[in-house]
């Protein structure tokens, strides 16, 4: 296996321009569909030359560089000291990204909202009126993934069925409803998802981007080859909650035996033929459109967790391709202990250090086009189904194109040599 350079880490505090490192431990944590990006950092005060505490206070403005490249960016939450008789003193500074404030915060529900706003227009609504931030809106996380990894990385842009410019419907907040929380209630229903760039310039409003190289290679192989980087690793295939097939209707849609579903998703691929139905009903999709969408959502949220791959691998940085893990990329996966391969996307990122274990980078991946967040025609057949027994006579007579899952990676998924 192969030595790892020791990572630098950096904390930046923007209203003063000071620069931190020398941690004794660190977590830098990364979830791509959980809000928010988190960072707690520890140092032993007695090993240092700054008073960390006078220099750094909450509501301060970061930015964690690793290996001169922003990671994370927001607000300072915490700073505090702790000590045991003799056995020294540590300082811990916590924060998480630009996007806490409004996990924290409500959506004022008095706010006006026009039929004919967009994304684009919600959202600048929500964070630079109601929370007073200037952040741009970034339609696509290019520029914020090269920027954490280091390294421009090739990718293909995402057909997608919605853009910023057009309008989204029924948008009125909720009485208590978190602001954040009330974004991605009306982003997921047209195929979108928000997170920070790493460099507090703004907020992204896409989806995950599966049509892009690989950063990173990460390998066990059973000839102990010297390209073996993965220290441990956890693979779970988990049918449990995967539906076949989702049917969805409408705020209009009455229920009874002649009620019109008039979203579908066909999800059986993934089920082995199995027949395992799921209705759902949303009160907020007026349209076939709509309805498409949140069949498809349902379908993805559930096949976020049909196989995940975790694994720990030494430093930040893979050695491989000199490239620094991160969100939203895309890895070479060779694991012959584990019996899979192939294009696998990364979930979730924790970077972690400490005097016990060192520097430890923890991933969780899933099947390149296992989360779906968009729906496109081609995955579905046509709809409305009229009534559930159609419904079952439609599905065996279905002679559709596979769904995303499905089409491209899912041969290299288990057992590759047995495929």
């Amino acid at each position: 296996m192969t030595q790892t350079p020791i990572d630098k880490v950096t904390l930046v505090i923007q209203t003063s321009g000071r620069e931190f490192g020398l941690w004794t431990s660190l977590e830098l944590s990364d979830d791509f569909l959980t809000p928010c990006q988190t960072v707690k950092l520890e140092v032993a005060a007695d090993e240092t030359r700054f008073d960390l505490v006078k220099e750094v206070h909450h509501g301060d403005g970061f930015v964690v560089m690793v290996n001169d490249q922003p990671q994370c960016s927001g607000f300072i939450d915490s700073v505090g000291i702790s000590y045991h008789g003799h056995g020294g003193t540590t300082v811990t500074v916590q924060g998480s990204d630009g996007l806490s404030r409004l996990v924290r915060g409500n959506v004022d529900p008095r706010m006006q909202v026009s039929e004919t706003m967009t994304a684009s227009d919600l959202v600048e609504k929500v964070v630079k009126q109601q929370f007073g931030y200037d952040y741009a809106i970034f339609g696509d996380y290019d520029s914020g993934r090269a920027l954490c990894v280091g390294k421009p990385i090739k990718s293909k842009a995402t057909k997608r069925r919605k853009k910023l410019t057009d309008k989204v419907e029924n948008i009125r907040p909720h009485d208590n409803e978190g602001a954040f929380a009330y974004l991605m209630r009306i982003m997921h229903r047209v195929g979108l998802h928000m997170w920070f760039q790493p460099d507090g310039k703004g907020v992204v409003l896409s989806g995950p981007e599966y049509e892009q190289s690989p950063s990173y290679s990460l390998n066990n192989y059973l000839d102990g080859s010297i390209l073996n980087n993965i220290e441990s690793a956890d693979c779970t295939v988990n049918v449990s909650g995967v539906p076949s097939h989702v049917w969805v209707r409408g705020k209009d849609g009455k229920p009874g035996p002649k009620s019109k579903m008039i979203g579908f998703y066909d999800n059986s691929a993934n089920t082995s033929g199995n027949f395992i139905p799921f209705y759902a009903k949303d009160d907020e999709s007026s349209t076939k459109e709509h309805c498409d969408s949140v069949a498809a959502y349902i379908v993805g949220k559930a096949m976020k967790d049909f196989l995940t791959y975790s694994c720990t691998t030494r430093g930040f940085t893979n050695q491989q391709t000199g490239a620094i893990y991160n969100v939203d990329t895309i890895v070479d996966l060779n694991d012959e202990r584990a019996g899979i391969s192939g294009d696998m996307w990364v979930e979730s990122r924790t970077f972690r250090k400490d005097r016990a274990g060192g520097t430890i980078t923890s991933l969780k991946l899933l099947p390149a086009n296992a989360l779906i967040l968009e729906y496109l025609l081609a995955d579905s057949p046509p709809s409305p189904i009229e009534d559930y027994t159609k419904a079952m006579k439609a599905v065996a007579k279905f002679e559709g194109q596979p769904s995303p899952a499905e089409a491209k990676h899912v041969a290299n998924w288990i057992n590759p040599e047995t495929k």
